[in-house]
């Protein structure tokens, strides 16, 4: 259970690998500091041919291997092994492995839903890199039938239908499939159906919501409007959570009205929580899509709903939105009206600097989203910028006290990518007097802007090997990882994966993955195959695996997680945040 003045850690670790920098951008950063080296482009494309030779001779042949043994591996190693191998894979024949693995009842429910999300790994973003469009579209029918088998545990049937949503953007196999139009009409006709708990109604709807938004009926759009807002439907009355998540679908596929709509939520006093809570993420999430008429409107809207949250969890949700609110407005330039004409910006500055300990952190890390956007051809904008820099700076620099709120400052002047604050952050970083948490922020933090000075670099290091500070060995992985040149990346992998903690190693796994660290192949394959780890470790060296050699600079999962309606989520949304 978290503490109210750290809620805004969630939302944080379900949504910063939306800030921190692509595997692009690390390249460019490499190409930058080393004179005489090829384009970042040239890189980016030298780094494809070397993935896709190491995934095809080194990767795959292993997974296969363990997922085709005669002796299987413990659940733990063939779960890890199946979501690795789906993002690694591109045949049709590591399709049907998968697959069977999903559908077999000899195997435990642990694997079997673990094969049921794998098989949503199968996404690529690269055209050229995809499963052909009618074996996509046979696909989607095998996880229907996986979604349709009552036999089958509940969670591997929800995985099942979260994988149908995972797909939502790849190619259909025909003009009657186009755009989703079959895969839509399918999921709304389960969703007709009465089922037992909230985990399948929420993966059907979780689903739904990730379609093509040009192949949804206005009639199911106005359906889910309906649920959302607590009438009947189909002879049945949907619980809070069903009807968060509706509005959540609703808001993700767009379409005529949804501003209104989403604005008669924010300032509604009958809705439930969760509602509330859904239309705030919702904000957040389609905050860009607001034109010049439209952000006023939702800011008074806002308002309304702003003075009647009570909780501090609603209260930081509504934060963020309005730290989203504005960076839309920022993004604007010239037309941006919220900074200009009301006073939007002195909220959310007044908040970060003087709030409650319950929403200082929603603030601070809110400010860093809006304030990063900020145009430099509009006065109102650069002044906000300024004094929200002023803000972060003094309250990072108050020294002692709540480091965890601490941290979100830190957190928000690395969205900023503020030079200004590398003497500070540094500072933090080595102080062995503050707590790991606000130390791990800041070292992250000068890692998204990007210094390399000596001074960050042995900090860092030393970090990585603090062997007493878990959570800060595990950030200072993850900066170090986005820094590090070939032979600094060996000796965080080599430091990482001796004594280190199954969540630092977790966590390292994921910002390998994240910049597609190449040189840590090596090291990952030996201790995936050293039997004399234990399953967790080995599984986590799968888990790298996966992530450093999947051919999408996000992992599947991110889509699923960003703007997720975490308040509301299911035992099965809950897994699904949690896998690697």
């Amino acid at each position: 259970m978290r503490d109210a003045a750290s809620q805004w850690t969630l939302w944080w670790e379900l949504n910063r690998w939306r800030y921190l920098p692509t595997r692009a951008e690390v390249l460019a950063r490499q190409s930058s500091r080393i004179t005489g080296r090829a384009s970042p482009s040239e890189l980016l494309d030298a780094w494809e041919q070397r993935r896709s030779m190491l995934a095809s001779s080194v990767a795959v042949p292993y997974l296969w291997r363990v997922l085709t043994l005669p002796t299987a591996a413990s659940d733990e190693v063939q779960a890890a092994a199946l979501i690795a191998f789906a993002r690694v894979a591109q045949e049709p024949e590591a399709v049907d492995l998968v697959l069977g693995y999903a559908t077999n009842p000899k195997k435990t429910g642990y694997v079997r839903e673990s094969a049921a999300i794998a098989l949503g790994h199968f996404h690529r973003t690269d055209p050229a890199q995809q499963l052909t469009p009618l074996r996509l579209d046979l696909l989607r029918k095998q996880l229907f039938q996986i979604v349709d088998d009552v036999r089958a545990p509940v969670r591997t049937r929800a995985f099942a239908a979260m994988s149908i949503g995972m797909l939502g953007d790849q190619p259909f196999g025909s003009r009657f499939a186009k755009d989703g139009r079959v895969v839509t009409r399918e999921l709304w006709s389960r969703l007709q159906q009465n089922h037992a708990g909230h985990d399948l109604p929420v993966a059907l709807l979780t689903a739904l919501g990730m379609q093509p938004p040009a192949g949804v009926p206005d009639a199911i759009r106005k359906d889910l409007q309906s649920v959302a807002l607590g009438k009947r439907l189909f002879r049945r009355k949907w619980s809070s959570v069903e009807r968060s998540h509706a509005l959540t679908a609703r808001l993700r596929l767009g379409g005529r009205d949804w501003p209104a709509m989403l604005n008669r939520v924010l300032g509604s006093r009958q809705l439930p929580l969760e509602v509330r809570r859904a239309g705030l993420i919702g904000l957040s999430a389609r905050a860009h899509d607001l034109d010049v008429d439209e952000r006023v409107p939702a800011f008074e809207a806002w308002k309304v709903g702003m003075r009647r949250a009570k909780d501090p969890l609603t209260r930081g949700l509504a934060t963020i939105a309005l730290g989203h609110l504005l960076a839309a407005d920022l993004r604007a330039g010239r037309d941006a009206h919220l900074i200009a004409a009301t006073d939007a910006g002195a909220r959310l500055l007044r908040r970060a600097e003087s709030g409650g300990s319950t929403v200082r952190g929603f603030a601070a890390v809110a400010l860093g989203v809006a304030a990063r956007e900020s145009s430099m051809d509009l006065a109102a904008a650069r002044a906000f910028r300024t004094s929200a820099l002023t803000v972060l700076r003094r309250q990072l620099a108050k020294g002692r006290g709540d480091d965890d709120l601490a941290a979100a400052y830190a957190a928000a002047l690395g969205l900023m990518e503020d030079e200004a604050s590398v003497p500070l952050l540094a500072d933090i970083l080595r102080d062995r007097g503050r707590a790991p948490s606000v130390r791990g922020r800041s070292a992250v933090a000068l890692a998204q802007i990007g210094n390399r000075t000596p001074r960050v670099m042995v900090g860092l290091q030393a970090a990585v090997m603090d062997h007493r500070n878990p959570e800060l060995r595990r950030e200072a992985g993850l900066a170090l990882s986005f820094l590090a040149t070939g032979s600094e990346s060996r000796m965080l992998v080599g430091g990482l994966t001796r004594s280190a903690s199954q969540q630092t190693l977790a966590q390292t796994a994921l910002a390998l993955g994240q910049i597609g660290q190449l040189e840590a192949v090596k090291g990952m394959l030996e201790a995936a195959r050293d039997a004399s780890h234990g399953a967790s470790s080995r599984a986590l060296a799968m888990a790298a695996l996966g992530l450093i050699l999947n051919p999408d600079e996000r992992p599947s999962l991110t889509r699923i997680r960003f703007d997720a309606n975490y308040p509301a989520r299911t035992n099965a949304l809950h897994e699904v945040f949690d896998i690697l």
